[in-house]
């Protein structure tokens, strides 16, 4: 008997896929589960139960073929009565942020509640609202440590190159089966052309994201014939922060300060170009970037940047 529940699961190759039914093979009866791809085409496939239940190997380890996909951050809103942290951790909290209030714990739920994004990374989970990060034990739901991440942006420079070779590097899309190209894939020109002579030509913008002065992310725009190129009138999105770094909304902060510089030059759109398969999609749609355009691997989206407040 089937005990697979409708949801979302995550292949062990790290993509996801809904499960909206069952059905029975018409001659052998054997029972099927019908699912979507929630990249890419968004094709619909079914598979017999059995495979769909089967352990497989990878890198020596047994892992679940599918496994049920939780959202981290619904998992910590729904046990948010379960924080806790001790008295030393308390007062590190109120060290940390300056706080004026007595029940540290409280406070840390009621900016939980609130936060812009949750997201796992290992052992913990990590709340972010405004400047602020919470670190919270996923398993006992202690409340680590609270601080603030003193990330700021400043303009791209023409002394920056080295940084934007480094940014074009990790914005290189790498499927979860793939192994992590040479360095020299930079110097290839589809891919130079988003960093070569950066600042010398109209549409180049671009805001680097520092904390305690490491640079750790770079959002900037280049009007090429390249992946994105719409037209000579909208600059080509390129982002990209460094793996440690990402999932603190350093991405988004960086994209919106990006907007805004473009808005007040007069740019009406902007471009850019995603793999199909690339869970970036979704975080590109968040900020309103829309699909005009498909290749065999690509998405082409554009942003209306009149509708930026």
């Amino acid at each position: 008997m089937n005990t697979i529940p409708l949801g979302v699961y995550r292949h062990y190759k790290g993509n996801l896929y809904e499960v909206i039914g069952f059905a029975k093979h018409s001659e052998t009866c054997e029972e099927m589960v019908i699912y979507k791809a929630l990249y890419g085409e968004r094709g619909t496939w079914v598979r017999p139960v059995s495979m769909w239940n089967e352990i497989v190997e990878v890198n020596g380890k047994n892992v679940a073929r599918f496994e049920i996909f939780v959202d981290d951050g619904q998992e910590l809103l729904n046990n948010i009565e379960k924080i806790h942290t001790t008295e030393l951790g308390a007062e590190r909290i109120r060290r940390n942020l300056a706080l004026g209030v007595d029940d540290v714990v409280d406070w840390c739920k009621q900016t939980i509640a609130n936060s812009n994004r949750i997201a796992r990374k290992g052992k913990n989970w990590y709340a972010h609202k405004g400047n602020v990060v919470i670190t919270v034990n996923a398993k006992s739901y202690t409340i680590i440590t609270a601080h603030k991440t003193n990330c700021t942006t400043r303009l791209i420079k023409s002394t920056d190159r080295l940084l934007l070779e480094d940014f074009i590097y990790h914005a290189i899309f790498i499927p979860p089966d793939a192994e992590k190209p040479s360095r020299d894939i930079i110097k290839q020109p589809d891919i130079s052309i988003y960093i070569d002579g950066f600042g010398s030509q109209p549409g180049d913008f671009g805001v680097i994201a520092e904390i305690e002065g490491k640079a750790v992310g770079a959002a900037w725009t280049r009007i090429i014939p390249a992946y994105g190129h719409i037209d000579n009138e909208t600059p080509e999105l390129a982002t990209s922060v460094l793996p440690e770094y990402r999932g603190q909304g350093i991405g988004t902060m960086l994209i919106h300060r990006l907007f805004n510089l473009l808005c007040e030059r007069g740019y009406k759109n902007t471009s850019l170009a995603v793999q199909q398969k690339n869970d970036a999609v979704r975080f590109y749609q968040r900020l309103g970037y829309v699909i005009v355009r498909e290749t065999d691997e690509e998405f082409i989206m554009l942003k209306d940047l009149t509708k930026v407040v």
